[in-house]
C-alpha cells in the first residue's frame, strides 16, 4: 500500500480502489484493530466539511471496497452496531 501514490497493489497487480475506498483504507489501515464508526469515517473522508450523510453511505462504500480487496482473508472486520476496523492480522506494507 503506497499512501502517497494512492495505490495499493496485491501479488504486483494494482487494485482499482477509488479515492473515498483508498482513503477508507489508509484509514483503517493507519490503526489496525481500531473500530471507527460510520461518522468518524465521513468525518475523515470530507475534512469534516460536510453534512454527515448517515450510515448507509459509509456501509455501501465499504462493502464497495471489501469486494476489491483480494479474497480468502479478512481484511476489514465489522463490529455491528459500532463500526469498522482494520484486521491487525492481516499482511499490509505501507510505503
Amino acid at each position: 500500500m503506497n499512501r502517497d501514490a494512492m495505490e495499493v497493489r496485491y501479488g504486483g497487480r494494482l487494485l482499482p480502489l477509488s479515492p473515498q475506498e483508498m482513503r477508507i483504507l489508509c484509514l483503517l489501515v493507519a490503526n489496525p484493530g481500531r473500530v471507527y464508526n460510520a461518522a468518524q469515517i465521513y468525518a475523515s473522508l470530507t475534512g469534516g466539511q460536510e453534512l454527515y450523510l448517515g450510515e448507509r453511505s459509509i456501509k455501501a462504500q465499504v462493502s464497495r471496497l471489501r469486494s476489491k480487496l483480494p479474497h480468502g482473508q479478512t481484511w476489514i472486520i465489522t463490529r455491528r452496531g459500532i463500526g469498522y476496523a482494520f484486521n491487525p492480522q492481516a499482511a499490509v506494507v505501507l510505503l
